[in-house]
């Protein structure tokens, strides 16, 4: 495990291939899920990456696994997704899939569970950001017109 030497906040660092980290990606956010690997969302407004890559930290950066990839609105395609969530207690993944209105459940091993929310029905605009609470079983989805909606699990 590498320490950062600045500000004391970074307690692990992964080098990941520069494949998965290019520089037109728009990540929202790498988590840690059990087992030393690492979730990472792709998301971009043109036809690149829209997806999901579970990456593993021994895989020497390489992506593991992908969910989605070309825009779509259909099981096993997402249209910029822009946050996730992990549950911390199996691993589930929530996806925020922004331009398809709509959050997505994800197994750990990227697998389509479930569509949970959509624009029109529990959510009143496009999601932006997502929050788990694990605990209490309650996924909070931000949503572009400033919407919080939450949803138990």
């Amino acid at each position: 495990m590498e320490v950062d030497g600045g500000s004391g906040n970074c307690i692990h660092k992964v080098d990941l291939d520069p494949g998965i980290l290019w520089s037109w990606h728009a990540i929202e956010v790498t988590t840690q899920v059990p087992g030393t690997q690492y979730i990472v969302s792709h998301g971009y407004y043109d036809q690149h990456n829209h997806c999901v890559s579970l990456v593993g930290a021994t895989n020497e950066g390489g992506k593991v696994r992908r969910y989605g990839g070309v825009p779509g609105s259909g099981p096993g395609s997402l249209y910029v997704p822009y946050h996730l969530a992990v549950d911390a207690a199996d691993g589930t993944i929530f996806v925020a899939d922004h331009h398809n209105g709509r959050v997505v459940v994800l197994s750990p091993a990227l697998e389509f569970v479930q569509c949970i929310a959509t624009q029109g029905d529990e959510l009143k605009s496009r999601p932006r950001r997502l929050c788990l609470d694990s605990k209490s079983r309650l996924l909070y989805v931000g949503q572009d017109d400033g919407t919080l909606t939450v949803l138990r699990l």
